[in-house]
């Protein structure tokens, strides 16, 4: 699928989702659960249909016939209290692994949460390593600002998150202190933000990192780049940028009540070449999506994002590390392992990804899984690790 077909599945999806706004929907048909606020959920209150269990999140579920699931997903792990101009968030990550292990920080990708790396934190802590994987701002149990307009959202913000977590780490008064050289991986927009960190001048990284985890690197935060699009289509595109997506008009309300149905999730996680094997669309991982989409908040900060700024291109990224990496103050080259699905239908395997095997031969490996989609390290998890353990043992 090339740029121009990523850019009509983008307009085909907001328009059908207002088709489908005026269709009868139950709200959230996948449960029971009612919306609540983001401090109901920071506090766990006993006021929803959702319980706390050991500190999982189980879901009395009316909706999947007979017999129901029993499906427990664990959202809520450790609290890091992040600064970001001015302002306090509440930041959900996980930590597992030994403390003298070299350390992984998983980001996920756009509308999905850590529980999305279901499948690979295990096999890294069993390699020996100490895995972190934290939600994004707005994403997950982390908080979902009231005011999500005002927040600035971007892969620049995101990435200075990363940093200030790990920054975090290093500090001696933090019981898990980190002190080796960091991996950074990621899944679609996390991998961007990776990269994003792994670019930036090393004056202004307290901590060294040793290598990327690529995989399907998205190409920017937001659906489309107006470089990417005819001239003729910019006001179009603008329009639904900035006026159909936009939270505070009725507009983005039905194309995010649409979206964040189990209806319209699933269909374009199996057909949309989100997933190419689909084996693994499961009712937990629809629960991984659609769980965190039933909090208050979260509709401002997805349409926020989704209208928001593409961020910096992958070939400038990769073009900083390559200056890095050329540099006489580096201690080490970072390098690079991008997994990439072959059938990816969001983040196609494109000529361009394949040549920077070539332009950047020195630190950037590129691996393609045949029959893999867009999360290919969900898809296949077991190959996955595999291939990242071996990279990262070299």
């Amino acid at each position: 699928m090339n740029r121009f077909a990523l850019i009509h599945l983008n307009i085909l999806l907001i328009l059908g989702s207002f088709v489908g706004a005026f269709k009868i929907h139950p709200p959230h048909s996948i449960s029971t659960v009612t919306r609540r606020t983001g401090q109901e959920f920071l506090q766990i209150t006993a006021a929803t249909a959702a319980t706390r269990v050991d500190d999982a999140i189980t879901v009395d579920s009316t909706s999947w016939g007979s017999p129901p699931p029993k499906i427990v997903i664990k959202r809520f792990h450790e609290t890091w209290e992040w600064t970001h101009l001015g302002r306090k968030y509440k930041i959900n990550y996980r930590v597992e692994g030994p403390r003298d292990g070299q350390p992984i920080l998983l980001t996920h990708g756009f509308g999905a949460n850590l529980n999305h790396f279901r499948y690979n934190i295990p096999s890294l802590v069993d390699a020996g390593f100490r895995v972190y994987a934290m939600d994004l701002l707005g994403f997950g149990a982390s908080e979902k600002p009231a005011n999500a307009t005002t927040v600035g959202f971007s892969i620049e913000m995101f990435s200075q998150q990363m940093v200030d977590f790990i920054t975090s780490r290093s500090d001696k008064n933090v019981e898990d202190t980190i002190q080796a050289p960091w991996i950074l991986a990621g899944n679609s927009i996390g991998g961007l933000c990776s990269l994003q960190v792994a670019a930036r001048e090393p004056s202004t990284l307290p901590f060294d990192i040793a290598s990327v985890i690529l995989f399907n690197s998205a190409g920017g935060m937001s659906g489309f780049r107006y470089s990417d699009i005819p001239a003729v289509l910019h006001p179009l595109m603008a329009h639904v940028q900035y006026f159909v997506l936009n939270p505070r008009f009725f507009h983005g309300s039905l194309v995010y009540n649409v979206i964040s149905q189990r209806t319209t999730i699933e269909p374009i996680l199996k057909q949309a070449g989100i997933y190419r094997n689909v084996n693994n669309v499961d009712e937990e991982l629809l629960r991984i999506f659609l769980e965190p989409a039933m909090d208050d908040g979260a509709k401002d900060v997805f349409l926020s994002i989704y209208g928001g700024p593409a961020g910096p291109t992958r070939e400038s990224l990769l073009e900083a590390i390559a200056k890095k990496n050329r540099s006489t103050t580096m201690s080490r080259p970072i390098s690079i392992l991008a997994l990439w699905g072959e059938n990816d239908g969001f983040v196609p395997l494109d000529e361009t990804v394949k040549s920077w095997a070539t332009t950047y031969s020195g630190f950037f490996h590129l691996e393609v899984l045949g029959n893999a989609g867009h999360c290919l390290h969900d898809e296949y998890p077991e190959e996955v690790n595999a291939r990242v353990v071996a990279f990262l043992k070299k």
